[in-house]
């Protein structure tokens, strides 16, 4: 229930998913804004407790600039305009501790965090851009103040200072690093996702001719290294032309699909069935000769002859067999299959030919 609710306010009510180029700087906005305001106030608290009002004021300013930015995040979900907003918050606070304070070594120790936040949530040319402007002020500022420099001990005060500084630093490279490993898992994942839609069949389900092509270069590596046999099936549903226009194309995508499911059902694990084109299928019979081969797809053909008995339009199937020969290649196992699938057809269709 917790990692739920979390998850809901770091996506801003699930309007953010990781599909967004937004995703990983809308999380740390709404991770380094909290943190800023328990910070903010903490250090108003500390610099009441020493004396230093104008410092506490201007950390009390921050912190209510830095609600007001979660606030209006998460009613407008403007990432850019929140994440300009926390970087110029940085800015004025430290400016204004720079400023009533004086640069001594405990203050300058918050100056890092300034380009680390500035880079992650504006990118590199918005981060470049206020890192240059906030390191002119500094130097300008340390340049008019140089005089006047006085060396100062580790106060309670900058020991704490320069422990939420460094915790800060952590922070921040530990969200860039979190945040690279998912960018890095979510490329892996589309990949992936892209390599099976590569190989796959949008209508179907099943591996296309790509997949198909690149199945039967490795099995014909495999006969040449081990003399295992295999055979090819093609099929080819009957007078497909006319169910899509007597039917429609939507009910030839409906045969399509359930032939598919028939063919699934029907072959054994070690065959590997794939869409070669329209209304054209093959099936790879590993470990296979020519007569389990026919045996199969005679099988196939009867199975696809009594499935569609009661449709409005009876489906066949014609198949053409070919065993691969120890002086055959891709083209010319492919032309013999495809030659036994033009004489099934030629001898009357819903048959069985192997050449």
């Amino acid at each position: 229930m917790f990692s739920k609710l979390f998850n809901k306010y770091l996506t801003n009510d699930f309007r953010f998913t990781s599909e967004d180029l937004q995703f990983r700087r809308v999380r740390m906005i709404n991770c380094v804004l909290p943190i800023a305001i328990f910070v903010l106030f903490v250090f108003s608290f500390v610099a009441y407790a020493i004396e230093l009002y104008p410092v506490m004021v201007s950390n009390l300013i921050g912190g209510v600039l830095a609600f007001f930015a979660l606030y209006d995040f998460h009613k407008r979900h403007f990432v850019f305009f929140t994440a300009v907003l926390i970087v110029a918050i940085e800015i004025f606070v430290l400016l204004s501790l720079f400023w009533f304070v004086g640069f001594n070594h405990y203050v300058l120790v918050w100056i890092v965090v300034v380009p680390i936040s500035a880079y992650f949530l504006l990118g590199r040319k918005g981060g470049r851009i206020f890192t240059f402007s906030f390191s002119l002020r500094v130097l300008i500022f340390i340049f008019l103040n140089y005089a006047n420099w006085e060396t100062q001990g580790f106060t309670n005060v900058g020991l704490l200072n320069l422990g939420f500084s460094y915790l800060g630093m952590i922070l921040i490279i530990s969200y860039y690093e979190l945040s690279m490993q998912e960018a890095l898992k979510n490329l892996e994942r589309k990949n992936h996702e892209l390599a099976i839609l590569s190989i796959t069949d949008s209508l179907t389900g099943i591996y296309n001719r790509i997949k198909l092509d690149e199945i039967l270069f490795l099995e014909i590596s495999n006969y040449r290294k081990t003399g295992k046999d295999f055979a090819i099936l093609i099929g080819d549903i009957d007078f497909f032309k006319q169910i899509n226009d007597n039917y429609g194309h939507l009910y030839g995508d409906r045969v399509l699909k359930e032939i598919t499911q028939i063919m699934g059902e029907t072959i054994r694990e070690t065959d590997i069935c794939g869409r070669w084109g329209g209304e054209e299928f093959m099936i790879i019979c590993l470990n296979t000769q020519i007569g389990g081969a026919v045996f199969l797809a005679e099988k196939l053909r009867l199975a696809i002859e009594d499935f569609s008995r009661l449709a409005p339009h009876q489906v066949t199937m014609s198949f053409g067999v070919a065993q691969f020969e120890p002086l055959d290649t891709i083209e010319t196992l492919i032309k013999r299959a495809d030659d036994a699938l033009y004489l099934a057809k030629k001898r009357g269709r819903n048959r069985v030919e192997q050449l």
